[in-house]
């Protein structure tokens, strides 16, 4: 709106912002956020809600073979001689703003267990040793209902499925899952953003051996801690979002004349 003689009034920012509200919002990137899961996860200080996105009220467990629930247990166990898993429920997926672009978590969830109790050595923060019987759940930690591993893979291959973009903060050369997610990432043309220690943070020697599986990101830094990786991958999909790939990232370096070096400067 304007006075006729071509001057901008108030009325004008009004009306444009009235236009705005009506406009779709763009819908938040789904980002996948890889890497070695430990006690007081580095994804907490990231993703805001995120300890409560999963329920571990709602497990529910199950036996492998006749998939009866925990209530059937006595029955069950006169018919099989098996061990039991848990099933998680559906994780809420934690959305939030940061730096004027909006994120979705698309995992992977864990259990949210500061006592360590779900985090031990190779658990995947879901206390996934065999042997979970809902009638010693004191063996899986202070909650219990540990899943199996088998159903925390396909989970997270399932998360990863629905995810735009992966996230990788690889500072722990013991994260063998997290080649694998990187490999599965990778397959599916989805672009990976690579975080690596760098100036003032400790070097896991053991992550000169995963150069292969740090080849098929799109981006990588090299960075004090997770969360400054985390603010150059937010900073890169604000000015350039995730889209899907059509080769490995490494490939397509070389195509161009660039081959990748594990020894380059970021």
């Amino acid at each position: 709106m304007s006075d006729g003689q071509g001057s901008y009034v108030v009325g004008d920012a009004a009306e444009a912002m009235l236009r705005g509200l009506g406009r779709p919002r763009r819908a938040p990137v789904r980002v996948y956020l890889a890497g070695k899961i430990g006690k007081n996860d580095w994804r907490h200080s990231l993703v805001p809600g995120l300890r409560e996105a999963l329920d571990v009220g709602a497990v529910r467990t199950v036996c492998r073979t006749c998939g009866g629930p925990a209530g059937d247990a006595d029955a069950c166990r006169e018919r099989h001689d098996c061990l039991w898993r848990a099933e998680w429920g559906a994780p809420r997926a934690p959305e939030w703003e940061t730096e004027g672009v909006r994120l979705a978590y698309a995992g992977p969830y864990f259990i949210s267990c500061d006592h360590g109790c779900y985090h031990g050595r190779a658990e995947h923060g879901a206390g996934a040793e065999p042997g979970e019987n809902p009638a010693a759940p004191e063996a899986n930690g202070c909650g219990g209902g540990g899943a199996s591993r088998g159903y925390v893979v396909a989970r997270c291959l399932a998360w990863l499925r629905r995810a735009d973009a992966v996230f990788c903060w690889l500072d722990d050369g013991s994260a063998y899952g997290t080649v694998a997610e990187l490999g599965y990432a990778a397959a599916l043309g989805t672009p990976i953003y690579l975080g690596l220690p760098g100036a003032g943070a400790r070097w896991d020697e053991r992550l000169d051996a995963m150069w292969f599986a740090a080849a098929l990101a799109t981006e990588t830094w090299r960075t004090r801690a997770a969360a400054d990786a985390f603010g150059r991958f937010v900073a890169h999909v604000a000015q350039r979002p995730p889209a899907r790939v059509q080769q490995p990232a490494a490939k397509a370096r070389e195509a161009k004349g660039a081959p990748w070096c594990w020894q380059t400067p970021i």
